[in-house]
Order: C-alpha cells, then structure tokens, then sequence
C-alpha cells in the first residue's frame, strides 16, 4: 500500500508514465546518466530525472523473486520522505533556474491579501466603528504583509544564488545532445575562412530499447 501510493502521487505530481518507480531493476545510457546528480535518497526518482533531461523511458515487466530472508524496510514512514523529495524534485525541475516565480508568486499572493485585509479593517472603522486595537484582522493583515516581503527578498536571493551557482562554474543551463553546423575548421570555421550559414542545435530524445525478459532477477 505505501509503495502504490507514493507512486500514484509521483505520477501526479511529475506527469511520468512510470507506474512502478521502486523496481531497482534499471538500464541507462551512459550518456544519460553522466549527467544525472543524485544527493540524499534521490535514486528513487531516476527514472522521472532522465525524462527531464529528455528521454523517453519504456516498463518492461520483469521476474522478481519473493523474500526470503530478512524483512522489508518498506512502511509508511518512507511516505513522508518521499513526499519531501518529490517536493525537491518538483521545484528543481520546474524552477530551477527561476525561483522567483514560486517564492515572489506566493509573496505577491500574500501580499494581496494583506491589502484586502487592510481595507476590510478600514471598511469597518469608518462604516461599523471597530477599532483596529479591536480587529484581529488588522493584525493578521500586518503579518501577512511582513511574510510578503520576506518571500520576494527570499526569491530575489534565490535568483542572485542560481545565477552565481551558473555563472561561477560556467555551466549552461540547458543541455545539447548535438551540435550541426558549427564547422570543423578552426575557430568554428569551415575551411578557406568561411563560417556556415546555418547553425542548428539539437537536443535528440535519447530511448531505452525493450529488453528480453529475464527469467531470473
């Protein structure tokens, strides 16, 4: 039951096709997996990683054997880990090089929040005589506007960090699979000086061929 729940809400939330993420059988091209950074517990979400990075993965059923010896380390406790990595997993695929968007959007959020308190709180001064001193909502505005600047100076921070973390290491943020056109003479020149006319970057959709079934795993 845990193993089919955490991958039903991973399915959700990522959109992969995968249907069985904790099958430890797995085969990749190398090419994919150089590329792959794996911290903490992340093995879990391989095969969602690669589909970012832009291949096509395919299920091929396999033969497992039954338990033996030992116990399962299976339970309900590996749900909560898997609900904070998939948590990691969604922004670092979705707003890696943008956090702005998430913690700004939930300051602006707030923030607009905190003005419609503010003219409620006022709305009932002038029209119902509420004092603020009386209003907790005027206080529930103040807190939602100081937690609204705390998240846009938080995504700001968030963009100089990704920003410094790219440029710093001189990595780009976006992956080539292929390169047509930039000539093989020297300085991407085509020999007798000439530089192509036409440049085209490709990023191919790397594909895992189905395997034979084994009948032992």
């Amino acid at each position: 039951m845990p193993s089919a729940l955490a991958n039903a809400i991973i399915r959700r939330v990522t959109g992969t096709r995968i249907r069985d993420l904790g099958c430890s059988l797995k085969v990749y091209r190398r090419e994919l997996t150089d590329e792959l950074r794996l911290y903490g517990e992340m093995h879990r979400f391989i095969g969602v990683l690669v589909e970012g990075l832009g291949a096509r993965t395919v299920e091929v059923p396999v033969n497992h054997r039954r338990r033996t010896a030992g116990r399962s380390k299976y339970g309900l406790t590996r749900v909560f880990k898997v609900l904070l990595d998939l948590l990691t997993v969604w922004f670092m695929r979705g707003y890696q090089t943008k956090p702005i968007y998430v913690f700004g959007g939930i300051g602006l959020v707030l923030g607009i929040l905190s003005v419609g308190l503010s003219g409620l709180v006022l709305y009932q001064k002038l029209h119902n005589d509420v004092f603020v001193h009386r209003n907790p909502l005027f206080t529930l505005s103040m807190m939602l506007s100081v937690v609204a600047v705390q998240f846009l100076a938080l995504g700001l921070l968030a963009e100089i960090v990704v920003r410094t973390y790219f440029e710093s290491q001189r990595k780009a943020a976006y992956l080539i699979g292929e390169s047509i056109g930039f000539g093989a003479g020297r300085g991407g020149a085509e020999p007798g000086g000439q530089r192509p006319s036409l440049a085209l970057t490709v990023v191919p959709a790397f594909r895992l061929a189905p395997a034979p079934v084994p009948h032992q795993v």
